[in-house]
């Protein structure tokens, strides 16, 4: 049978026999050598690798970081464009695709609004085989000319190059 509530074995507190001994009083702490300065300037020495990780964690927590870490937005900002699946431009002479085209993409730039060097990066990101050949003219005279890298400037220069100059006129 089970003792009642509150009975049963009694508890006891440690008699001063069984606490733990107080710790020797020390005289002298040069007295051991492993108290020695030299021995703990040695041993400090010894650690000059531990505090330069910790400087740089701690760097890094402050947000300190190298400006590499600056990259991964632009990375970012690519991956939210591409997951709307923007289409592949591929300079046919085909004044329907080339304006369709350019309205899927104009269509996603209004939801993201990305600044005119993301604009024109991504869009051409999207250019293959003619149209990407057509695109390193361009940019190698846009640097030449100093041509600012405005989306209105891209898109004058996509419609010269990929849209009829009749279906342009049409449009008028």
């Amino acid at each position: 049978m089970n003792p009642p509530c509150g009975m049963g074995r009694p508890r006891t507190r440690p008699t001063l026999e069984t606490q733990d001994p107080e710790p020797p009083p020390v005289d002298n702490p040069n007295a051991n050598p492993a108290n020695h300065p030299e021995q703990q300037a040695a041993r400090v020495g010894d650690m000059g690798p531990l505090f330069t990780t910790l400087q740089q964690f701690f760097q890094y927590a402050q947000g300190q970081a190298p400006q590499a870490a600056a990259i991964p937005a632009t990375d970012q900002a690519l991956e939210r464009f591409l997951r709307f699946q923007p289409p592949k431009f591929f300079g046919e002479p085909d004044d329907y695709k080339a304006e369709s085209w350019l309205d899927e993409i104009e269509k996603i730039f209004k939801v993201l609004r990305y600044d005119n060097e993301q604009k024109i990066s991504f869009s051409t990101f999207r250019f293959e085989e003619a149209a990407h050949n057509c695109w390193r003219v361009v940019e190698a005279r846009w640097q030449r000319e100093e041509t600012p890298h405005t989306w209105i400037n891209f898109v004058k220069e996509f419609n010269d190059k990929f849209v009829p100059q009749v279906v342009r006129d049409r449009r008028e």
